[in-house]
């Protein structure tokens, strides 16, 4: 991916930038296939809105070293996924890939979360 070259459309919205084709067919699927296999390790889970536990209409897992979590506590990074214990796996490489090009941070992000809706699957790449 030639990244650096591509030239982002304004949104209007600070620090908020968009890339119309910047990910190919081909990446495309990769990216697909990268948090399928990701989530074969961290099952997505139905989050719980704080205080009152009622489930969200939503799934989610999280890729990362921390892991954003909802449920009646509160809202929080979690270092385990809530059902099976274990840690987050690792950021695909081909979103730590995009974070180092786009993002103009000098460190790796440390929470991936990925928002799985009926048809629609949305990333959100979160640093600390």
């Amino acid at each position: 991916m030639e990244l650096a070259k591509r030239t982002p459309v304004e949104t209007g919205f600070e620090g908020l930038a968009l890339y119309p084709g910047l990910l190919g067919p081909a990446e495309q699927r990769a990216l697909i296939e990268a948090l399928r296999e990701g989530a074969k390790a961290a099952p997505p889970y139905r989050p719980r809105m704080p205080r009152t536990g009622q489930p969200w209409s939503i799934t989610q897992t999280n890729f990362g070293p921390l892991g954003w979590f909802s449920d009646e506590k509160g809202y929080r990074y979690e270092p385990r996924h809530p059902e099976t214990g274990e840690p987050w796996p690792a950021v695909p490489e081909i979103l730590l890939d995009l974070w180092t090009e786009l993002a103009a941070y000098p460190a790796p992000p440390e929470a991936c979360l990925v928002n799985i809706y009926r048809k629609r699957c949305f990333v959100h790449t979160l640093t600390g």
